[in-house]
């Protein structure tokens, strides 16, 4: 008899991971259609239950590394870690280290080239799980050549190098010619934006 099923999927962090689910249950015998979303977590399933059971099928997600969630697992995880980034904000917050991590603190022109490289190496391993997965995306089809490494980091420093010069000149023009900094205001707006943004790259992984 032919069913069809409404999942939630979780652990899906890109369109690959769509298209990886989707491509593995269109493939089993049994399953007659996969569509899956990534954009709201879940996969719309047609499937001959005399060919293929739920608990296969459930079998087949949980093999490739994601779950099926029922929403209220979710939900409490995020509520988890919601409560866990206030914990440690108050921790650091009463303790005094949140002073230390004023961006305007960082960095600033009495410290040394060593110091500011020190800053910058400590502070860019997100990189790791970010800039590391689109480096590694250039670069696997030719993993003999260092090319596509340099072109890419490259292209990075040197657009890092000219968007950061940028938005100094903008800040030198608004502060009236004293300093190359943005307004606070200036710079919430920014990293709001960029917050809003992020999540469109990330579809495009």
């Amino acid at each position: 008899m032919r069913k069809k099923i409404h999942l939630k999927i979780s652990g899906m962090t890109c369109t690959n991971c769509r298209d990886r689910i989707a491509n593995k249950l269109n493939k089993t015998n049994g399953i007659i259609k996969a569509t899956v979303s990534y954009e709201k977590n879940s996969a719309e399933i047609s499937y001959d239950d005399n060919k293929i059971s739920f608990e296969q099928i459930k079998a087949t997600i949980n093999k490739l590394g994601y779950e099926i969630s029922d929403g209220k697992t979710d939900f409490v995880r995020s509520l988890i870690i919601l409560m866990s980034i206030i914990l440690i904000y108050k921790i650091l917050q009463s303790s005094g280290l949140l002073n230390f991590l004023v961006p305007g603190q960082l960095a600033d022109s009495k410290m040394s080239y060593g110091m500011l490289f020190l800053i910058g190496l400590t502070t860019s391993l997100h990189c790791v799980a970010t800039c590391g997965g689109i480096n590694l995306s250039q670069s696997i089809s030719n993993l003999k050549s260092f090319y596509p490494v340099i072109a890419y980091n490259f292209g990075r420093v040197l657009s890092y190098t000219i968007i950061g010069s940028l938005l100094g000149a903008i800040g030198f023009f608004m502060n009236g010619a004293e300093k190359f900094e943005l307004s606070i205001f200036f710079q919430s707006a920014l990293k709001i934006t960029a917050g809003f943004l992020w999540p469109l790259w990330e579809q495009r992984c």
